[in-house]
């Protein structure tokens, strides 16, 4: 049974009643006068491996309203650019993380948000807020003295090194600390461009360009120096004269994306901890060409022979499932399903969407899925299911004339195929025939050879004889 509270008053000697409810709005009207509190947005862990982020887009400024569902940044994770979408309404009050901004860690506040009734300006910045940015760097130490005016176009302006640096008006991040430290920079010598007057790492690493370029300068006037006031070498007649080094030795540091990083992790360790085992087989596909022929013109579908070849090595795995595992530390975990990841190239990298359920899935289907996912992933918009898990991974370089190699393991996948170009071949009935290269990589750990060369030419089987096989 609901309760309604009332609360007893004196005017004059009368009592005066009057309900919790509007004491509520009267206290709530009041605490606005004092600033409206904030709800906080941070970064969310998008993925089960991703530790860091990086914001790309903000779709929404501050003092813009938003329902729940509408999109509030764009985020690029360890494995594509997804959306960050809104839980429930409300208002941008404040953006604390600029675009552009890398090396975010998760849980870290970007933005403070408030109630669509609150006010946005007077918004309160919570006061761990800042406890908890001071906590992500080191003590700074301060350095005495008062600076010099310098002038940025002298090399005579270039900062001196040193061990010891003044504080900005905001902590610098873990990346720009590494950067600092190890360079020896001051961080009163460089402009930075993030938001409220934050340092990037990006200002970091335009100041360390043109103080390398300004060095090498030097250098360049120096040796210069050298040549026109130095006695020349004497140099036998009997002995050809070398001619100068023409080069600069000039490079350009291209920071590693937060795909990038998780790429080189998760190959590093598949390579350092993972025993590979190669097997490789050519196969015959004069039939699979007919049977690609035949779907064209008799049902006008047109399926590439990598969408034949994933619904082989699905049916093939159907036929061998001690090859449908994953390897964990506590053992093999069988896997029910059939799901085929296909490697496809992105900018930065490679990703590995999933066709669910490849071998009962029919040739159309599998052709569409298979498009709709490379197309998305070269977009940066798939969802975190669409390319985790898996069975096994499908790498296929025939497209560009390449006929045979060895793909690294996907873990916790057990094995990965690497499709080779057609290549044409004599047969005897003394006409040519167009063979393909399938190799295997799998882990000795979970799968023997005999168990993957089975798979390999259960595979082959499929392929030689795709109508048999029950491919369509």
């Amino acid at each position: 049974m609901a309760v309604r509270l009332f609360l007893r008053l004196s005017t004059n000697g009368a009592p005066l009643y009057t309900s919790l409810s509007v004491w509520q709005r009267f206290f709530s009207l009041t605490s606005n006068l004092r600033g409206v509190s904030a709800i906080k947005l941070t970064m969310p862990a998008l993925t089960p491996t991703m530790e860091v982020g990086k914001i790309v887009k903000w779709h929404k400024n501050e003092g813009d309203a938003f329902s729940a569902g509408d999109v509030l940044c764009d985020i690029e994770t360890d494995k594509a650019t997804l959306s960050m979408d809104a839980l429930d309404d409300g208002v941008m009050a404040k953006i604390l993380v600029s675009e552009g901004t890398e090396n975010i860690k998760t849980s870290r506040v970007i933005a403070l948000t408030v109630d669509v009734e609150d006010d946005y300006t007077q918004v309160e910045i919570p006061s761990d807020l800042e406890t908890t940015e001071q906590e992500e760097v080191a003590a700074i130490e301060k350095t005495s003295g008062d600076s010099t005016t310098r002038d940025k176009q002298s090399v005579a302006a270039m900062p001196a090194a040193s061990t010891t640096f003044k504080p900005t008006l905001l902590p610098l991040s873990p990346a720009v600390k590494r950067l600092v430290d190890e360079h020896q920079l001051d961080v009163n010598n460089i402009a930075p461009s993030g938001f409220n007057g934050r340092l990037l790492k990006g200002d970091v690493l335009e100041f360390l360009a043109g103080k390398q370029a300004q060095e090498r300068v030097g250098a360049s006037t120096m040796e210069t120096t050298v040549q026109l006031f130095s006695p020349p070498p004497s140099i036998p007649d009997t002995l050809p004269v070398a001619s100068a080094p023409t080069g600069t030795n000039q490079f350009d540091d291209i920071p590693n994306s937060n795909i990038r990083r998780t790429i080189a992790k998760r190959l590093g360790e598949s390579k350092s901890t993972i025993p590979h085992v190669y097997a490789s087989v050519d196969c015959l596909m004069d039939n699979m060409l007919a049977l690609r022929r035949k779907l064209k013109a008799d049902h006008r579908l047109v399926v590439s022979i990598n969408d034949l070849v994933l619904k082989a090595a699905a049916v093939a795995l159907r036929l061998v499932p001690e090859m449908n595992c994953n390897w964990t530390s506590s053992g093999l975990q069988r896997c029910d399903d059939i799901d085929v990841a296909v490697a496809v190239a992105i900018d930065g990298g490679l990703i590995t969407p999933i066709v669910r359920g490849a071998d009962k899935l029919s040739i159309a289907d599998i052709s569409s899925t298979a498009r709709d996912l490379s197309a998305r992933a070269r977009a940066g918009k798939l969802q975190p299911h669409e390319y985790q898990g898996g069975s096994f991974s499908v790498s296929n370089l025939g497209m560009f004339g390449i006929t045979n190699f060895t793909a690294v393991i996907n873990p916790p996948q057990v094995f990965i195929l690497a499709i080779g170009s057609l290549q044409s071949t004599p047969n005897p009935e003394q006409t040519v025939s167009q063979i393909s290269t399938i190799s295997i990589s799998h882990d000795a750990r979970a799968v023997d050879e005999h168990t993957a060369s089975n798979y390999l030419l259960t595979l082959k089987r499929c392929i030689e004889n795709p109508t048999a096989s029950g491919l369509l």
